[in-house]
């Protein structure tokens, strides 16, 4: 299947981030590897939208991707994560939620926003909420 084969491929692709690195430098890479990755993903992905609700393979398929990558997102921001204490696990929500290829995707599609500009805007929302306490975020 080939979905299979790009989710695999994607996943093997993303390069690690240092977890103990500048969290603006985190944010930086962890945008730009997201970036490459929904792109290079987008083409099969959006020819199998309808299947994730018809086909068990495809729906276990992306659930693993889906997992890989909030495991991603949790390694690199491991530190700001445990720093919240009893909001990390909102926080990872945050964070898993602002970065699944649906997000790009409506930024692309439905915004039609150049690829550069979407990586900008998702630097930008991890920024949001990376920076601050998620109290004082109102």
């Amino acid at each position: 299947m080939a979905l299979i084969m790009q989710l695999t491929r994607g996943a093997e692709s993303l390069r690690s981030a240092n977890p103990a690195g500048p969290l603006a430098d985190r944010i930086k890479f962890v945008a730009h590897e997201l970036r490459r990755q929904f792109e290079m993903l987008t083409p099969i992905r959006r020819v199998t939208v309808l299947d994730e609700f018809s086909s068990p393979a495809t729906e276990a398929s992306l659930r693993e991707y889906r997992t890989l990558r909030r495991d991603y997102i949790a390694t690199v921001f491991a530190t700001e994560i445990r720093e919240r204490k009893s909001e990390g696990r909102t926080l990872l929500d945050a964070l898993d939620a602002a970065t699944t290829w649906e997000a790009w995707d409506y930024m692309r599609l439905s915004l039609n926003r150049a690829p550069l500009a979407a990586e900008r805007t998702l630097a930008l929302t991890l920024t949001g909420l990376l920076g601050r306490p998620l109290d004082a975020a109102g």
